[in-house]
């Protein structure tokens, strides 16, 4: 992640909410699964939260809440049914993704747990796919894939973690799943080179750096798929070590060509368009986040948020302080610069200090209601270290519209504003997005327990602050990693 530049796994937190005390069961919100809400893993029309919490004992957990009945269910592996045997270091949760795999009308949760252990090959990884039900999710019928599944390329090996991130959607009425294995050791030397596997309807693809048509060469270091996003056009894989941490990222179509998805566009700080210069250490890509998006003027694509957090600025006076690209990749080949985001830009609020790493975590929504974003419906969300916050533990975060330029009316998010509590947004700067809310982790008033806090898009972007919603977090030593 780009607040440490981690190389390793072992890095930075993450947390768990709940709206009610856990239960180990939700009662039945629907006669069937009709929904086409995303995260809607009982079908009853509301959208659910999941978060990770992959650094608890027994090798972390997920908490889900169903938002109808506000009743929460934590799974780990020791709920019944959940295949494994959780033990420290497994890190079960550290990624999540959701989507009807088994195409029953409701979401099926997607678990990464790039640390765990299968039979004797240390931090292999592995994916849990867990299924929704008008029940709510069924972990009895939980599915568990690894690189020894049968169909799914290469074999399990120590440190190749598997579901290090994860994304998966719709392409048409198929559904796909992509899993990034950053530790993938490709060819006879080149380890963490990275791969990401891809899956949808029978194919099942490994993709690389020496796949055909990919730019560039799998070598040590280049963690290809640390970061994963994607959208019904495409699927945009992150390369951050590519070249001594200058980072790179590639873009994929969801069309197959020699039965993988083919790659159509990679871009750097060195590709025309882009502004900069690629410098080692800047990690271009190690945060990503996409949106369907229609830019105006017909024509659909997807919009790519491609964070930059050890770039300098001010002639390389500011170190580390960070920027964002927002990069849109037409479905007819195209491809721009839509913007650039710094603190050190022209009316943005704050000012770029050394080590912000503004860009640690991105976030781009759709806040409208097609399914593809515009200019007018889609805002980008960052986060920072927040330097200027008096406490160095906390982080802040930093709202732009897509319509205009950066510095027209973006919002500066610190913790004790826009209805936050005073402790809210901790060091980690976690956050999720739907077109409803912004999810930020952070700790109850009282400081006692941790808590995932709800900020809704419609008080935000009217300049409303009534008092966020809160899930509490039971447990303790609890540590937010993912918010889906």
């Amino acid at each position: 992640m780009p607040a440490s530049r981690r190389t390793a796994l072992l890095t930075a937190a993450l947390l768990a909410a709940a709206t009610a005390p856990l239960v180990t069961a939700t009662p039945a919100h629907a006669a069937s699964c009709v929904s086409a809400v995303d995260n809607d893993f009982d079908g009853d029309g509301v959208r659910d939260l999941a978060v990770g919490d992959p650094f608890t004992a027994g090798g972390g957990r997920v908490v889900v809440t169903h938002s109808r009945t506000g009743l929460a269910t934590v799974i780990d592996q020791a709920t019944a049914g959940v295949p494994g045997n959780g033990v420290n270091g497994d890190f079960f949760g550290f990624a999540l993704a959701s989507y009807d795999r088994d195409l029953d009308g409701c979401d099926d949760l997607v678990v990464g747990g790039p640390g765990e252990t299968v039979g004797t090959k240390a931090k292999t990884g592995a994916v849990w796919v867990v299924p929704g039900s008008p029940t709510g999710l069924n972990p009895a019928a939980s599915v568990m894939l690894t690189q020894d599944t049968a169909g799914f390329p290469g074999a399990n090996e120590n440190n190749d973690l598997f579901g290090y991130a994860l994304a998966a959607g719709n392409f048409g009425s198929q559904r796909f799943l992509a899993i990034g294995v950053p530790g993938e050791t490709v060819g006879a030397s080149a380890s963490n080179a990275g791969q990401v596997v891809y899956q949808r309807g029978s194919t099942t693809a490994a993709l690389t750096q020496d796949t055909a048509g990919v730019p560039g060469i799998a070598e040590l270091g280049d963690r290809f798929g640390e970061t994963l996003a994607a959208t019904p056009q495409h699927i945009v894989v992150g390369v951050p070590g590519e070249n001594a941490g200058e980072g790179l990222v590639h873009v994929f179509a969801h069309r197959l060509t020699d039965g993988r998805p083919t790659p159509v566009k990679s871009t750097g700080q060195d590709t025309a368009g882009v502004p900069g210069v690629g410098e080692p250490g800047d990690r271009f890509g190690g945060q990503l986040s996409a949106v369907a998006f229609r830019p105006g003027g017909g024509g659909t694509g997807t919009l790519v948020a491609v964070s930059v957090t050890g770039e300098d600025v001010r002639e390389n006076t500011v170190t580390d302080a960070g920027i964002v690209h927002a990069l849109y990749f037409g479905t007819d080949g195209s491809f721009r610069q839509l913007a650039e985001y710094s603190q050190d830009a022209a009316g943005v609020e704050g000012d770029a200090g050394s080590d912000d790493q503004f860009g640690r975590t991105v976030a781009l929504t759709n806040t409208g209601t097609a399914a593809e974003g515009t200019p007018a419906t889609t805002v980008l969300t960052v986060g920072a270290r927040g330097a200027e916050n008096p406490d160095p533990r906390l982080g802040a975060l930093q709202v732009f519209r897509l319509s205009g330029a950066p510095g027209d009316g973006d919002l500066w998010i610190a913790p004790g504003t826009h209805g936050l509590p005073a402790n809210a947004i901790g060091g980690n700067t976690r956050i999720g997005s739907s077109r409803d809310h912004l999810y930020v982790e952070g700790h109850l008033p009282d400081g006692v327990g941790a808590a995932v806090h709800g900020l809704r898009w419609r008080d935000l972007l009217a300049g409303q602050s009534p008092p966020a919603r809160t899930w509490p977090v039971p447990g303790t030593g609890v540590l937010i990693w993912a918010i889906s």
